[in-house]
């Protein structure tokens, strides 16, 4: 028994030693953690990650002025009359030039598209297969803009998971403006510290890139699959893009902030160097985009590093159960909001995504609402007025009462208004092939197929 005793003795040693040893490193860890000190890389012997921190420089690409791209446009009141300039499901294509030509060079910078919309884009809807497209066409990687918040992206299979995080968005009922920034949004810590976890599940590669948009003061720690990859001051400037790059990659990044101060995160960027990146910025519930309340002076600074080539206004959806004798404020809405984006942001182009159908019970009959003919008017007539382009999402859709089709074929939710992911497919493959229709003509290269038509005949065939 003597043997055995003694062995069992040693054993609970090694043990003590091992688990005072785990200790004194969590204690190290935390020293790291929460001491304000210059940058920090901090590389565990049994990681196989090599990383690489720095500050997010201005892209260097030449890119036009605002007097170059907006040249002044005649006032079109008869809205019937721009029919002609339709150009395979895309209005005022001309408008979309400066957007084609940065197409053509997007091998040698990231080409960012911010696709503004209501709950009809949300969870990534419309951009999912918008994005896959363009990326499959000219390259690029990776989801772009993350919220900071619980979400969930089916599409992508991937989540960002917090509690330590307020948000503040554009709402339509609240008027207040805040320096809200060019997603219209921002998160702040509850408390002095928090932190953030993204899980990789659909093992993207896009998480070897990782940007935090910021203001304020705070330490930043960043793990990969629970190994310290660096620790960081940020600065408390008004604003700054941290980017954090790993050589694979990872299946989870956490991210913990503490000692903060004034600390404004505008979100999360998971995105390669070059090729394109589409990013989804929803507001649920908003009539538009109320671009003017989000800070004029940040949103040019962050316009400056993030450098937006096409913003894509995508609402309608709340404005038809809004009946009006006419659509007049409406139409000025959109047109103060695409003119303050392009006041702010004046090398992007701008495209103006048309009302989809949406059907309620008449005397008991399922009919499109009445005035979404009088919001389309207004939408083109913006469009027209500000210079920019249109596309008609209903029209693409199948036009009036299409809708209705759409929900018998399960593309659409039993609303008679929202789409499913399966109907918001199929609207983002008919953009990005009509945006590509537009390039090709740009370049004089063959015609292809109106794929609007392809898709609608596809949904009808189901």
């Amino acid at each position: 028994m003597r043997p055995l005793k003694i062995f069992l003795f040693f054993l609970f040693v090694v043990l003590l030693v091992s688990a005072y040893k785990h200790y004194d490193d969590y204690i190290e860890i935390d020293k790291i953690f929460e001491t304000e000190t210059d940058t920090e890389i901090i590389q565990p012997a049994d990681s196989s990650f090599s990383e690489v921190y720095d500050t997010v420089a201005t892209q260097s690409a030449v890119r036009l002025d605002s007097a170059t791209i907006h040249k002044d446009v005649k006032v079109i009141n008869d809205v019937l009359a721009v029919d002609s300039i339709k150009n395979e499901g895309v209005l005022f294509n001309n408008n979309l030039h400066e957007f084609y030509s940065a197409l053509n060079n997007c091998n040698n910078y990231l080409l960012r598209v911010v696709y503004y919309g209501d709950s009809q884009i949300e969870g990534d809807h419309v951009t999912y297969t918008l994005r896959k497209g363009l990326q499959e066409k000219f390259g690029g990687a990776g989801i772009g803009f993350l919220p900071v918040q619980m979400y969930y992206n089916m599409t992508h299979n991937l989540a960002v998971v917090t509690n330590d995080f307020e948000k503040h968005a554009v709402k339509y009922a609240d008027k207040t403006n805040e320096k809200y920034g060019l997603y219209g949004q921002y998160f702040e810590l509850k408390g002095k510290k928090g932190s953030i976890r993204l899980v990789n599940r659909g093992a993207d590669d896009s998480f070897r890139n990782i940007k935090i948009l910021s203001s304020g003061f705070s330490v930043v720690q960043v793990l990969a699959d629970k190994n310290i990859i660096a620790s960081d001051t940020l600065t408390n400037a008004d604003f700054e893009i941290g980017q954090y790059r790993f050589t694979q990659t990872p299946g989870e990044i956490r991210i913990n902030f503490s000692n903060a101060a004034n600390l404004r995160l505008y979100g999360i960027m998971l995105e390669s160097e070059a090729g394109v990146v589409v990013d989804n910025v929803s507001f649920r519930g908003n009539l538009s985009l109320m671009a003017y309340r989000f800070g004029n002076e940040l949103v040019q600074e962050m316009d400056k590093q993030l450098n937006a080539d096409l913003l894509i206004l995508h609402f309608g959806l709340n404005v038809i159960p809004d009946k009006r004798p006419n659509y007049e404020s409406y139409r000025v809405a959109i047109e103060r909001d695409i003119n303050t984006l392009r006041q702010n942001m004046p090398s992007a182009s701008v495209l103006l995504i048309g009302a989809s159908d949406m059907a309620h019970k008449v005397n008991g009959e399922l009919r499109s609402h009445d005035n979404i003919e009088e919001i389309i008017e207004a939408q083109i007539k913006a469009a027209c007025n500000c210079g920019v382009a249109f596309w008609d999402m209903r029209q693409a859709m199948g036009g009036k009462g299409s809708i209705i089709n759409w929900v018998e074929k399960e593309y659409a939710r039993s609303d008679y208004a929202h789409l499913t992911l399966a109907g918001s497919n199929a609207v983002g493959e008919m953009l990005c092939n009509d945006l590509l229709t537009g390039w090709q003509n740009f370049n004089s290269n063959s015609e292809i197929a109106d794929t609007s038509v392809l898709v609608y005949d596809a949904i009808n065939a189901k």
